[in-house]
């Protein structure tokens, strides 16, 4: 199963926000600055929907509730993007 939660996307957008923030600043440009909130907007909406995607995964699957949540908070990146579903910690 492909990861349902959209944190690359919502990353990205994020990243674009920050920049667009700070030009908006330095060159003292109003539309631009519009800009940020609206991409602020798209962000909140991919909050929502993945915060959804992830409270239903771990209903669905609440024996997965501690690798789910350290899939969100503190991933291995030095091999690549986590996997979704997460894996289940053996105890």
């Amino acid at each position: 199963m492909l990861c349902p939660l959209k944190l690359d996307l919502m990353a990205k957008k994020v990243i674009d926000m920050l920049e667009k923030a700070l030009d908006s600043l330095v060159n003292t440009d109003p539309d631009l600055a519009r800009t940020v909130l609206e991409l602020d907007e798209e962000v909140d909406t991919i909050h929502s929907q993945n915060c959804r995607a992830f409270k239903d995964y771990v209903r669905q699957n609440p024996e997965t509730v501690d690798s789910a949540l350290s899939y969100l908070t503190s991933p291995d990146t030095s091999k690549g993007s986590p996997t979704w579903p997460p894996t289940l910690l053996k105890t």
